[in-house]
């Protein structure tokens, strides 16, 4: 039995039948670093792991153009990764909503860290006190709901 409390990276690419994450993911306590590329039967993922560096869900390199609609993920939340550095979220589709509230993300780069999500409407970042840029493509097309406070994360857990 692996010791989940000690695991720091989790590499799940290509798992393409798996529709939710492990819920044992809550226990791994020390994840830096979670991996999702080409998972593309998930459909929600919530991650509040205040360790968690580095994420990554890009589906460009194992999904066809023809596939994409099979890219099932609608919702990301990554709400309270205090310590995310990294992000890379590529090749979705179907994404509606993007939860990044109270990570400590200076720049979101539509251009290299958030690209190809044409369906993205709910954009949250509450407590993102770090927040320095928000760079758009001129291509993206970003019509929807964006909650941006740059306040510190104490103030987070207000209404929406």
């Amino acid at each position: 039995m692996i010791d989940k409390t000690k695991l720091e990276v989790l590499d799940l690419s290509g798992n393409i039948d798996m529709e939710n994450l492990p819920t044992s993911l809550s226990k791994a306590s020390n994840l830096q670093e979670l991996i999702l590329d080409g998972c593309v039967g998930l459909e929600n993922v919530v991650v509040a792991n205040s360790s968690l560096k580095s994420f990554s869900f890009d589906c460009s390199k194992h999904v066809d153009d023809a596939d994409k609609k099979h890219v099932k993920i609608s919702k990301i939340s990554l709400e309270g990764c205090t310590q995310l550095e990294k992000l890379i979220l590529c090749g979705l589709p179907n994404l509606v909503e993007l939860d990044l509230s109270g990570c400590p993300i200076k720049i979101l780069d539509f251009a290299t860290m958030v690209k190809d999500v044409p369906r993205l409407k709910r954009l949250f970042l509450l407590g993102c006190e770090h927040l320095r840029a928000i760079i758009w493509n001129w291509w993206s097309g970003f019509k929807g709901l964006l909650c941006i406070d740059t306040r510190p994360s104490r103030m987070l857990g207000c209404t929406r």
